[in-house]
């Protein structure tokens, strides 16, 4: 009796060879039965390439640095929101009683706060540089004593600018973070917008390449900056830790 077509058959021909004949076996595959063992044996060579491909992207995923996602981003200061320089007019400032014109460049910048709240917005800090503005003058300043000021929303704001003498000293560039640091602290953004802004001075050629930074606690008696600002500013390479008379 022949076997079932879904297993393997025996088939037996009878060889004649010089006169004898003897009985050959032979195993024979039905032609159905090879088709569906070449289709289940692709199947499982492309279940088990695949599932090497998902461990492979897996294990490169794990330790891959996180930054790396951002393509054209060479360091972190290029993920940081933009910076604005908000000009006298935006944040509402009115004009100088009086001004000094600077002689460029300079060597001096001078580290200060405003010691009032912080503020995260345009609209925020564009009141409180306005209410600075309007209390110096109640002080009998010819304008606000800064030459800028830095929010906290990143923004840089004009106070004097580039070429009119502050307040603070003669022949320097003020510079004050909007808050008060005693308590307060730097974000990431108002430092970088404070780097932005003495390189374009250097640039512009109001400041000399070997400019000096110093804190307004080392030009006169006074708290500001707050100790949370000196400690960040004292480890710049243009800090001089001397104290100016």
């Amino acid at each position: 009796m022949l076997p079932d077509k879904t297993k393997l058959s025996k088939s037996t021909e009878k060889i004649v060879d010089g006169g004898k004949s003897y009985k050959k076996s032979s195993i024979l595959f039905d032609s159905g039965n090879c088709v569906l063992v070449f289709i289940v044996s692709l199947t499982m060579s492309i279940a088990i390439a695949f599932a090497l491909m998902l461990t492979v992207f897996h294990a490169t995923s794990a330790t891959e640095d996180p930054l790396d996602v951002f393509d054209n981003a060479n360091s972190i200061e290029e993920l940081l929101p933009p910076h604005e320089f908000v000009h006298k007019e935006t944040w509402g400032g009115k004009l100088p009683s009086h001004v000094q014109n600077l002689q460029h460049p300079l060597d001096l910048v001078i580290i200060a706060h405003t010691a009032t709240s912080v503020c995260t917005t345009l609209t925020e800090c564009s009141k409180l540089v306005k209410a600075i503005q309007n209390y110096h003058f109640r002080l009998k300043k010819s304008d606000i004593g800064y030459n800028f000021l830095i929010g906290g929303d990143g923004n840089i704001y004009e106070g004097r600018g580039w070429d009119a003498a502050n307040s603070v000293k003669d022949k320097s560039i003020s510079v004050s973070f909007i808050g008060n640091f005693l308590y307060d602290h730097l974000t990431e953004n108002m430092v970088d917008a404070l780097q932005e802004l003495l390189i374009e001075g250097v640039e512009l050629g109001k400041l000399k390449e070997d400019y000096k930074i110093v804190c307004h606690n080392q030009t006169i008696a006074t708290l500001s900056p707050g100790q949370n600002v000196y400690d960040v500013v004292k480890t710049w390479k243009h800090f001089n830790p001397e104290r100016l008379r």
